[in-house]
C-alpha cells in the first residue's frame, strides 16, 4: 500500500504544482510593459521598456541606464519606434516596424524592419534586419496573464486596515513577516487625498493595494512615503485612466489603464494599457510572487489523483 500511496501523492503533487504565470518573472524583466503604446518626454526609465504598440521617446527621454538585465534589449516594440533625443542604453532595441532615429545615443543593436537615422547613432553595435527574427516579447499573452493576475488579487479578502481623514490616508499593515497583507482603497479616496502612508509593516511583509474605481488620480504632493518601494504594489484592477500627477512610490499594475504622468518621479514599475507623459521611473522592483489561484484543469487533475488514490487504497485493503 505504502508504494502505491506514494506514486500517486507524487502526481497529486505534480499536478497541483502545474506552471501558471509568474509576475515576479514579469517585473524583473521588465521596469515598464504597456500592452499598446509608450511615450515618453524629457525624462527617463531606469530599466527596461516593453510596448506592445508604437513607441516615441521624445525631448531627451533615455531608457535603460541603470537596466537589471545586461545583454537584453532594453526597449522592445511591437510596432514602430521613433528617437528624437534621448539615450538607448545596455542593450539596444528590438521593432517589429521601423526605428526612425534623430539624435539618439543606441548603446546596442537595432533589430527592426528598417532603420533612418545616422549609423554612427548606434554605438557597440549596428543596425540588424528583422527578416527571420521573432519578437523576444509575447505580448498578447504576458498582457493576458497580468490581467488574470489583477482580478486574482482583487478577490483576496482584505487583512489590512485602511484610515482616511482629512485628506491622508493610513494603510496599517499585521507586522507579520513573510505575510502578503491585502488592503481594500476606493479609488475616490485616493483622488482626495494628498498624502498616503504605509505603518506597521514587518520588514518582509507585503502590500497588496487593491483601488476600485475606473478613473483615477494619484500622486498629489505626499504619495511618495513608502519607505520601501519593493514591497508595495497597486492593483487598480477596474482603472480604464490614471494620472500621476508629481511623485508616486510603489508599482502600478493597470491592465486596462491608459497612464499619463506629469512632472515627477515613481519609485516603481508600470504595467498597464498605456503611457504618455514625463515621469521618471526608477528602478525599484516589486519583486514578489503573488500566490495564484489554481486553473480549473489543475483542480480537476486534483480530484481525479484524489478518487484514483481512493480507489487505490480500497482495492488493496480488499485483497
Amino acid at each position: 500500500m505504502n508504494k502505491t500511496l506514494s506514486v500517486l501523492c507524487g502526481t497529486m503533487m505534480l499536478f497541483s504544482l502545474s506552471a501558471r504565470g509568474s509576475l515576479i518573472d514579469i517585473t524583473t524583466e521588465f521596469h515598464v510593459f504597456v500592452a499598446e503604446d509608450f511615450r515618453g518626454i524629457h525624462s527617463d526609465a531606469a530599466g527596461r521598456v516593453a510596448a506592445g504598440g508604437n513607441v516615441e521617446i521624445l525631448d531627451g527621454y533615455s531608457i535603460g541606464g541603470t537596466s537589471t538585465v545586461p545583454g537584453q534589449y532594453s526597449l522592445i516594440s511591437g510596432g514602430d519606434v521613433l528617437l528624437q533625443r534621448g539615450t538607448i542604453s545596455n542593450g539596444g532595441i528590438y521593432a517589429d516596424g521601423s526605428v526612425t532615429n534623430s539624435t539618439c545615443e543606441i548603446y546596442g543593436n537595432v533589430v527592426a524592419g528598417s532603420y533612418i537615422g545616422e549609423q554612427h547613432q548606434i554605438k557597440n553595435g549596428q543596425f540588424i534586419h528583422n527578416e527571420g527574427y521573432t519578437n523576444p516579447v509575447n505580448f498578447a499573452g504576458i498582457h493576458s496573464e497580468l490581467t488574470a493576475i489583477s482580478q486574482e488579487m482583487a478577490s483576496m479578502e482584505a487583512t489590512g486596515n485602511v484610515s482616511v481623514q482629512n485628506g491622508n490616508i493610513t494603510l496599517t499593515g499585521n507586522n507579520v513577516s513573510g505575510a502578503f497583507t491585502v488592503f481594500e482603497l476606493s479609488g475616490t479616496d485616493l483622488a482626495n487625498s494628498y498624502q498616503l502612508t504605509l505603518n506597521n509593516m514587518a520588514e518582509d511583509e507585503i502590500a497588496i493595494i487593491n483601488v476600485s474605481g475606473v478613473y483615477n488620480s494619484v500622486g498629489y504632493g505626499g504619495f511618495d512615503r513608502i519607505s520601501v518601494p519593493e514591497i508595495a504594489l497597486f492593483n487598480f484592477y477596474e482603472a480604464e485612466t490614471i494620472s500621476i500627477h508629481g511623485s508616486f512610490t510603489g508599482s502600478i499594475l493597470a491592465p486596462f489603464a491608459s497612464v499619463t504622468g506629469e512632472n515627477g518621479h515613481m519609485y516603481g514599475g508600470l504595467y498597464a494599457e498605456s503611457f504618455s507623459g514625463n515621469t521618471e521611473f526608477h528602478l525599484h522592483i516589486f519583486d514578489h510572487d503573488i500566490p495564484r489561484v489554481p486553473e480549473a484543469s489543475t483542480v480537476s487533475y486534483l480530484i481525479i489523483g484524489m478518487l484514483g488514490m481512493a480507489t487505490a487504497v480500497r482495492g488493496r485493503f480488499k485483497r
